[in-house]
Parts: C-alpha cells; structure tokens; sequence
C-alpha cells in the first residue's frame, strides 16, 4: 500500500470511530428519556440509571472529540487508533457478551454488534500498523 493510501485509510478509520462514537453517545443520550438503546432491554428508569447513562455518554463524546483531534494529525496521533482498540473495542465487546449472559439483549442483537466491533477492532490495528510504517519509513529518510 503506498503512502498516500495508508494515510487515507488512517484517516478514514479515524472517522469511522467518530461516526460510530457520536452514534452511539446520542443513543445513550436518547435512552435516558425512552428506556431503550440498540437492542438492549434496559431496567426501569431510575434517577440513578439516568445520571449514570449520562456520564458514559459524557465519555462517549469525549472519545469522539479525541479521535476528530486524532484525525487532523493522524499519523503523528496513531496511538489514539491502538487506545481505541484495546481498552475500548475490547471492552464493549466484553459488555455485549456481559449483557447477554444477564438476560439484556437477545443473541442476534450480541451477535451483529461483535461482528461489527470485531471488523472495527481489526481495522484500528491495521490502522495503526499502517500509520506506524509510514511514520518509521518516514524516519528513515
């Protein structure tokens, strides 16, 4: 892959991780006033529920802002690429696999998400290898 489409590539997965990010911190956002959230059958709305669901949609958004920051410099900010993988991606898989064990979501709901983390997950760390050769070769010269 030449340079200029690793770079693109890069790029593209950074945005990818905006998109899905902001998606899913409305979700979060929304399901503080309906109760419901991708599939997920969630309790009773408590006062407590709800100020809990806004402070991860805080994080949400605040993820989404550092990878939109991660894109404008994406080579030199690849590690945000490697941070969103592993404690990220991996532990929303975590969760999924955690709220179908508990009786929360259905398997078709747990199933769709992990394929799609799993591709995201994949992505990132080809992402970031690519970022990183390019910047190592970039080094060189």
């Amino acid at each position: 892959m030449h340079g200029q489409m690793k770079g693109k590539f890069v790029r593209t997965m950074y945005w990818v991780g905006i998109i899905l990010d902001a998606i899913v911190g409305i979700d979060i956002l929304q399901a503080t006033v309906t109760g419901q959230s991708f599939g997920i059958f969630l309790p009773p709305l408590t006062e407590g529920i709800r100020y809990l669901e806004i402070q991860v949609a805080i994080f949400m958004f605040g993820w989404t802002a550092l990878l939109y920051w991660g894109s404008r410099e994406p080579i030199n900010r690849r590690i945000i690429l490697l941070m969103t993988a592993f404690p990220v991606v991996v532990g929303l898989m975590s969760s999924n696999i955690y709220v179908l064990l508990i009786g929360l979501s259905s398997a078709i709901t747990v199933t769709m998400n992990i394929v799609i983390q799993s591709i995201l997950f994949v992505s990132l760390l080809l992402s970031f290898y690519l970022a990183e050769t390019y910047a190592r070769s970039k080094q060189k010269k």
